[in-house]
């Protein structure tokens, strides 16, 4: 094991926030019960908020950003794991309160971990993430639902995004009718592509939304928040479920009673970051089922840890696709 290594370190100074890629020492970690040889993480949107200092997303200073982590085993105190185990983990405060993964090491508590499948690389469950677990963890609350392909459409919005990415994937595969909403129209070949079977400009979904609305969609995976499900909560039909799990134009709703006891909607939050390991090893098995990896190498963008900054202030932007993969 190297002494010194190299790490995303985030501090704070006059209540700005301060990113550099620097040298640390493993005795520098956060106690934990378990090393690991980082080899791959990922960026998404939650860490580039970190990254920049864009939202207050980092909740104790110094911190190393990166709520994903995939990696070998190098020394572990739990016997189910042993030096040289590919594992990984999403979530558990990784990049908020506990030092994360864009390091190329990390020591972390065992509890978090998963083995990678069989059928997976590092590379591979990284490419997934905690955006993939969370459409994941969307859709089975659909389904748990009772919602059914025969129900009618299930909007997506966010859609050229990691989760709205893997939702659409997913709810294909499923044999829903799946409608992808973005404001990037442009990428309409790619979206049909992935499984939407038609686009709509998310701009539908500005002002201010009616009380009760036409009923549209048997369901929703909405990573918006704000003015957008205002809009869906009033659209959706009879007995629909929305998974909710962003809130990126905000976290208030212009909406009222009328939805819920009018129609019997249901507001599903869905929380990736801390659901139990049960279900998070049930919902990964889902994964490897549902996910085609050779469909989504194509919004898979490879960069280096020294590109992290970069990479974190295009998501920001919304200059990017898909996902960033980290190679460390």
């Amino acid at each position: 094991m190297d002494n010194k290594f190299r790490a995303w370190y985030l501090s704070q100074e006059d209540k700005l926030t301060i990113a550099k890629l620097k040298k640390i020492n493993i005795k520098d970690l956060m106690s934990a019960d378990t090393i690991i040889k980082v080899v791959s993480s990922g960026i998404n949107y939650k860490d580039s908020l970190a990254l920049t200092g864009k939202a207050p997303v980092v909740r104790k200073f110094p911190m190393i950003p990166g709520i994903d982590l995939a990696g070998i085993i190098e020394d572990s105190n739990n016997p189910f794991f042993k030096r040289g185990d590919s594992v990984f983990a999403t979530g558990h405060g990784m990049g908020e309160l506990h030092y994360g993964g864009l390091s190329e090491y990390a020591r972390i508590e065992s509890e978090w971990l998963l083995k990678v499948p069989k059928q997976f690389s590092c590379n591979d469950v990284m490419s997934i993430g905690t955006a993939g677990l969370t459409a994941m963890l969307c859709v089975i609350g659909i389904e748990e639902s009772g919602i059914t392909p025969d129900m009618g459409e299930i909007v997506v919005t966010g859609a050229t995004g990691g989760v709205g990415t893997f939702a659409i994937m997913i709810l294909s595969k499923l044999g829903f009718s799946v409608v992808a909403s973005t404001r990037k129209i442009y990428e309409e070949k790619h979206l049909i592509g992935l499984g939407a079977e038609r686009i709509i400009n998310s701009e539908v979904f500005n002002g201010t939304p009616r009380l009760v609305d036409k009923e549209t969609w048997a369901s929703a995976v909405d990573v918006i928040g704000g003015g957008t499900l205002s809009h869906i909560i009033a659209q959706t039909a009879r007995g629909g479920v929305i998974s909710v799990c962003g809130q990126i134009q905000g976290i208030n709703l212009n909406t009222n009673m009328a939805p819920f006891i009018l129609r019997g909607i249901k507001l599903l939050g869905i929380d990736s970051a801390y659901c139990k390991k049960e279900k998070r090893e049930y919902a990964w098995g889902r994964l490897v089922e549902l996910i085609d990896l050779n469909l989504i190498k194509p919004v898979i963008t490879d960069i280096s840890i020294d590109e992290v900054l970069l990479a974190s202030n295009k998501i920001i932007e919304g200059k990017h696709k898909g996902r960033y993969i980290v190679n460390i």
